[in-house]
């Protein structure tokens, strides 16, 4: 670490001071240095359970941080029906590692029969998602979900199974509800078993919660909460594991505990059926803006007035993934300096072959509906502001799966899929560069496999934090990111011993 100035280094010794007093007297002593910036790990791996593999959610209530979290019994089921990047499984890094689906399951006409009843137990234990508290000092667990009456049937006909009722918390946020009542909002996230799963919770102390009675046409799960105007709005779609597909539409209310207020504000299935889920919401410029899933590229639509009451009150102004049909997802949008940015999550086979890996893009919009391409590839006459390629010239950047504002920065945390192909090649596989890249080019990204943490003063011109996962590999991505007491607070994604969590502060 370079020598610093008299007056930025007692300012930077106030910022670690202030780190220490608000990290946890239960971290784990991690310490990572990059390009001006210290972070802490805080807590243990997973809390203390390697099934904690995702900070799927966090948020701030009360000058209190929250983690929810995502089993990673999510994802081996989602390894069942994507077929993977490792041939359709996780590798089975622990004896309790969860079977997959197929393993003991059957999805039939009639409903899903449980056909190995001792691997679907060994996959329901692990499978209760959670809610914790940095509260002090001290991280606890506030919420474990319940075990409940299941739709998994026997093959004698009978429902005789519980399942978890929520397998993960994808999206979370604070909310002042009409009275002035501060209470935190989550969602489920990844899909339930459960007969009846509820799709929000919501508690005022953090330590009570109470599921939300929302309308059955909102579905059992939801990626996308956002607050705007005094409203709290949702966004919902995409076909469940367990349950029927729901159109991909925006729900708000005003008053979110009373289930007569609940109100779809935007129908995307009859404005544009190609969308199939919303997957983030914003306020910016005092309207509403939507962003979605689909396959010949995402869309951005925007509130025509700052509180919409139905689809007539909504444009779209962004279509095609802006110009690269391959950006599928708009998986963040966030207001900085001026514009609306937009983050774009690539998936592989959905939009392509399973193997056609293409980096995340970033726009910004403009209060004149106009986008900039910021981050990615040339297309159609356009060149990217920052001069940087898709995911930053790596393929494997996916996801800009974060973004957050940080003392006058704008912080993009990325999911790397190069982690599978190292844990591949690791193991033994034989692991070629892709076409168009040489050998020691693919060497070089699988020796700095890992999420990356960037950093922009001007929303163009970017730094890099890190991109190896705080120094371990296995940390695929940076799936959250929250400023609390003003520290940063990173999650990263973990399916394989757990999730993490680093507080940091920038020396310069």
């Amino acid at each position: 670490m370079k020598r610093l100035s008299a007056r930025p280094a007692v300012l930077f010794m106030a910022w670690l001071a202030l780190v220490a007093s608000v990290v946890t007297a239960q971290a784990d002593s991690g310490i990572f240095f990059g390009n001006s910036h210290l972070f802490i790990r805080s807590a243990q791996q997973g809390f203390n359970d390697w099934h904690n593999s995702y900070p799927w959610s966090m948020a701030e209530l009360n000058g209190d941080l929250y983690v929810g979290t995502g089993r990673v019994e999510v994802t081996s089921s989602i390894m069942t029906f994507t077929g993977g990047m490792m041939g359709g499984s996780l590798p089975p890094l622990h004896d309790d590692t969860p079977p997959l689906l197929s393993d003991f399951l059957a999805f039939t006409p009639t409903g899903i029969v449980v056909t190995d009843a001792a691997k679907y137990e060994a996959w329901r234990q692990g499978s209760r998602a959670e809610i914790w508290r940095l509260r002090w000092g001290r991280w606890q667990r506030v919420y474990q979900a319940r075990f409940v009456p299941s739709l998994l049937r026997a093959a004698d006909g009978t429902y005789p199974y519980e399942a978890a009722e929520i397998m993960g918390f994808r999206a979370m946020t604070a909310f002042r509800e009409k009275d002035g009542t501060r209470a935190l909002y989550a969602a489920l996230g990844g899909f339930s078993f459960a007969v009846s799963p509820p799709l929000i919770l919501r508690s005022t102390d953090g330590k009570n919660w109470m599921p939300v009675a929302t309308p059955p046409a909102m579905g059992r799960e939801t990626r996308a909460l956002g607050v705007h105007s005094g409203r709290l709005y949702v966004g919902v779609g995409g076909q469940s594991v367990a349950g029927p597909s729901v159109p991909a539409a925006v729900w708000s209310s005003d008053d979110p505990s009373n289930p007569a207020s609940w109100t779809k504000v935007l129908d995307l299935a009859a404005a544009d059926p190609t969308n199939t889920n919303v997957l983030s919401i914003a306020s910016f410029n005092g309207r509403v803006y939507a962003g979605t899933e689909n396959a010949t590229g995402f869309q951005v639509w925007r509130s025509t007035v700052e509180d919409p009451i139905g689809s007539a009150d909504w444009t779209r102004i962004v279509t095609g993934g802006a110009g690269a049909s391959g950006n599928a997802w708009a998986g963040t949008m966030l207001p900085f300096k001026g514009h609306l940015y937009v983050g774009s999550m690539s998936v592989p086979g959905l939009t392509g072959s399973p193997t056609a890996f293409k980096g995340f893009d970033l726009i910004r919009i403009g209060i004149d509906d106009k986008w900039d391409l910021v981050i990615g590839d040339p297309r159609a006459g356009i060149l990217p502001l920052s001069g940087q390629a898709s995911g930053f010239g790596n393929p494997f950047h996916l996801y800009c799966w974060s973004l957050v504002p940080y003392r006058g920065r704008l912080y993009l945390g990325t999911f790397d899929a190069a982690t599978f192909m190292r844990l591949a090649k690791e193991s033994g596989a034989p692991m070629p560069a892709p076409p168009g890249m040489t050998q020691a080019q693919f060497d070089a990204i699988l020796s700095k496999a890992g999420g990356g943490l960037y950093w922009s003063a001007d929303g163009v011109q970017w730094n890099e934090v890190m991109q190896n996962g705080f120094g371990d590999w296995y940390n695929y991505g940076l799936r959250n990111m929250i400023v609390h007491r003003g520290v940063l607070w990173v999650g990263l994604s973990n399916p394989f011993y757990g999730l993490e969590v680093w507080a940091g502060v920038a020396y310069q």
